[in-house]
């Protein structure tokens, strides 16, 4: 593969740009998108290559059943956090023993699953960590019906999750 280059040299306190053709060794990512064609990888956003790679193990060769994905919302537009999480709640009911555990901190990304798929942590006082289900919200009956799970996450926070463990001790 061979790609056009500019070299910038610097020449009595003046820089120059001098093109030259690299040739590199293996292939190239190439996108068509709505409007363009033929774009480099290289030219893409980190969330674009993101989800590339999230559905090429979920539906490449190797396929993989249990996913852990840390931000899964990392370097994605609040439309394409909601798009990726209706496609792979597709791809989970297409696909038999797929699973998916990821974390967040988009309330879009929560407000795409249901209360009780969405566990809770938070940090205590003394640096331990605590879990429950957005479900168990003492609040939770009062408002299902008003706010979607990423709305209810982003009003009542986590504080709640330490405060449920100290209760229940």
């Amino acid at each position: 593969m061979n790609r056009q280059v500019e070299t910038l040299v610097e020449i009595a306190g003046k820089s120059h740009a001098f093109p030259e053709e690299k040739e590199y060794a293996g292939y190239e990512l190439i996108f068509d998108m709505a409007n363009v064609k033929d774009l480099p990888a290289r030219f893409v956003s980190e969330g674009t290559l993101l989800v590339l790679g999230l559905l090429t193990i979920i539906l490449g060769p190797n396929k993989q059943r249990i996913l852990l994905l840390d931000d899964i919302d990392r370097g994605l537009h609040p439309v394409a956090q909601g798009r990726l999480m209706e496609l792979l709640r597709k791809l989970v009911n297409e696909i038999p023993g797929l699973q998916i555990i990821a974390t967040t901190h988009s309330p879009e990304v929560v407000a795409h699953m249901k209360p009780e798929e969405v566990l809770v942590l938070a940090l205590d006082d003394e640096g331990y960590s605590h879990c429950a289900r957005m479900d168990e919200h003492p609040e939770f009956e009062r408002w299902k019906d008003e706010m979607n799970p990423g709305e209810f996450w982003s009003v009542f926070g986590e504080d709640w999750v330490t405060k449920k463990d100290k209760a229940d001790e």
